[in-house]
């Protein structure tokens, strides 16, 4: 059995998907050689069986069942045979051409949109890059898959042509010219196509986006009532995909009869021709069978070059979007740096924080401290938790070297993003979760310590998520987290952070989807968990801000004030004006009502009396 490609795909030539297409046949150059060998022996003695047949009649009408005449059946027998074997085992290379034309790109691009980041999305959708896997690697197998094929039949035209030439040159030449003419008319229909199939792909991949998003989205289309809207879009867009579609199979149809068309009258003129030539002596019976065998032949190499200029022209277009997402470029560093990092070992869970810093900012956080990050607007606590953990180069703002967020006193973009990964982990608010086992989704770094995996969970409260699938960390996760509530797709994307034992730890909101309750357990449990490291959680809540050792406020992208919780809010009661603002954030009441929810401590989020 011949072995499926393995291991890192490999760097393509991504300067144009003529070089993309290159690339993959280097990388099976010897299958392609093998393929092609099999292809030329199957074609030249297909052909060869009409050959072999004329002289054996001619033999037989001259001598009757002669030596000659039994000799010449054996030779038929055994180019049959020829014929046969080299058929089973070409097959096998065929499907092997198109799994190793295939199943790379799949994976060079897979391999390639796990690393760079939110950027790939800016250049192509999400459904594209379905298209990309789903579509255009099927069509550059096909395109391998071809090749032997249309070596072969140009090597059985060759050992046609020439053996004409040896017996009349005149129709060695109607072979060995006309061939060329008739692929040359069928060629005039390559660009009609090529264009069609071009806004084929273009629809496909918009049809592909639309349903991604719609069904990422489909509970809150169904909460708003806009499934309906949203329904008829994509119908509008499958109707669009649709005419497509009937565009390039009407030049496909047109294409494909001319395939029929041009070589039938193409053969019927040349077995005419040889006709005439038998009756006027020239040409001897023999001679007539293997004539008409080879024209019968020649329909066959024909229809595999043009089939084979086809898939060209959509392995081309394929290729095209195949290089437009590998065109793509890292979020941040490089996509080198990002693959230095797979060959490291899983680092050692940290004992000790690092501190952090982040000019733009002004947010300083010692080594081995708490802090709660608290911006108004709530944006800029992103844009800091993503320049802590050099999530995107500042590439193409007005920000300067001096601007960059700092680990231990050093530059973030002057450190490879694999050191930076090490360090700073960042835990988002709109977690992803993938399918598989709830193990999977935790243990990210594969430590494969069970009882360290069942802590992590724990301090982010979620035995219920532990019970939700069966009991076990072998319990199945769905897609996203289907399965999962959104409080706890939460919890275990928390319990993922914490089991990653980072030096230092950025949460964005990692409690805005739980219940109060829940939501005191897990601040408390948090500040216990990491002790001695660097933990930054940017938060409104109370519940998790007391348990901060400091809160920074951030005002409009700038630290206003910074103070533990319950002096901010004793500065706000002296009627501190930063204190005041902050105040205003983290409470539910406005800021017109806040002396009144100072008496109710029922509807005060300031963390006086019972939050919630």
């Amino acid at each position: 059995m011949l072995p499926a490609p393995t291991g890192h795909p490999g760097h393509p030539d991504i300067s144009r998907a003529g070089r993309y297409l290159l690339w993959l046949a280097k990388r099976q150059r010897t299958t392609l050689v093998v393929s092609a060998l099999f292809g030329v022996v199957r074609q030249v003695a297909t052909a060869a069986i009409p050959l072999v047949l004329g002289i054996a009649l001619d033999a037989g009408l001259t001598d009757g069942l002669a030596a000659a005449t039994w000799w010449g059946a054996a030779v038929v027998l055994l180019v049959g045979v020829v014929a046969a074997l080299s058929s089973a085992y070409g097959h096998l290379y065929e499907i092997y051409s198109w799994v190793q034309g295939s199943l790379p790109t799949s994976r060079v691009v897979g391999h390639h949109v796990t690393r760079v980041g939110p950027n790939i999305t800016a250049r192509a959708p999400t459904g594209e890059i379905v298209s990309t896997i789903t579509n255009d690697t099927f069509h550059l197998g096909n395109f391998f898959e071809q090749w032997q094929r249309l070596v072969g039949s140009v090597a059985g035209v060759l050992f046609v042509g020439i053996v004409l030439l040896r017996s009349s040159l005149t129709l060695g030449l109607l072979v060995l010219v006309g061939m060329p003419i008739v692929l040359a008319l069928v060629a005039l229909l390559i660009k009609p196509l090529q264009k069609r199939q071009w806004a084929q792909r273009e629809a496909q991949g918009q049809l592909g986006a639309l349903a991604t998003d719609t069904v990422a989205g489909l509970r809150v289309l169904r909460g708003i009532g806009g499934e309906d809207t949203f329904s008829g879009r994509y119908a509008e867009r499958s109707q669009a995909v649709r005419r497509a579609g009937v565009a390039v199979a009407t030049i496909a149809g047109v294409m494909r009869g001319a395939q029929v068309l041009l070589p039938g009258m193409f053969v019927a003129f040349v077995v005419w021709y040889g006709a005439r030539m038998a009756v006027d002596g020239q040409m001897t019976p023999g001679d007539l069978v293997t004539l008409f065998g080879f024209m019968t032949y020649l329909a066959a190499p024909l229809q595999s070059i043009t089939q084979f200029i086809q898939l060209a022209v959509r392995a081309r277009v394929g290729a095209r979007k195949v290089v437009t997402v590998l065109g793509t470029t890292p979020s941040a560093g490089t996509l080198a740096e990002s693959e230095e990092a797979d060959a490291r070992p899983v680092p050692s869970p940290a004992t000790t924080g690092v501190a952090l810093e982040d000019p733009v900012s002004g947010l300083a956080v010692d080594a081995g401290t708490f802090v709660a990050v608290v911006a108004d607007p709530p944006t800029d606590a992103d844009a800091l938790a993503a320049r802590l953990g050099r999530l995107a180069d500042a590439s193409g703002t007005d920000l300067t070297p001096d601007d960059d967020a700092r680990v231990d006193g050093r530059s973030v973009r002057s450190m490879p993003v694999a050191d930076v990964r090490e360090r700073v982990v960042v835990a988002g608010s709109s977690p992803e979760l993938f399918a598989g086992t709830l193990r999977e989704a935790l243990d990210v770094r594969r430590r494969e310590d069970d009882d360290a995996v069942l802590a992590a969970l724990r301090a982010a409260d979620g035995q219920d998520v532990l019970d939700s699938v069966g009991g076990s960390l072998d319990g199945e996760v769905q897609e996203k987290g289907r399965s999962l509530s959104g409080g706890q797709r939460q919890r275990v994307a928390l319990a993922r952070a914490l089991l990653t034992e980072a030096p230092a730890l950025v949460l964005v909101e990692p409690t805005s989807a739980v219940d109060a309750h829940t939501e005191a357990r897990i601040a408390r449990d948090l500040a216990d968990r990491r002790a001695g490291r660097t933990t930054v959680v940017t938060t409104s809540s109370p519940l998790v801000l007391e348990h901060a050792g400091t809160v920074a406020f951030l005002k409009e992208g700038r630290i206003l004030v910074n103070a533990p919780h319950a002096e901010l809010v004793a500065r706000a009661r002296a009627g501190d004006p930063a204190a005041l603002a902050y105040r205003a954030v983290v409470t539910r009441t406005t800021a017109v009502d806040d002396d009144a929810a100072t008496d109710h401590p029922s509807t005060n989020r300031t963390g006086e009396g019972v939050p919630r």
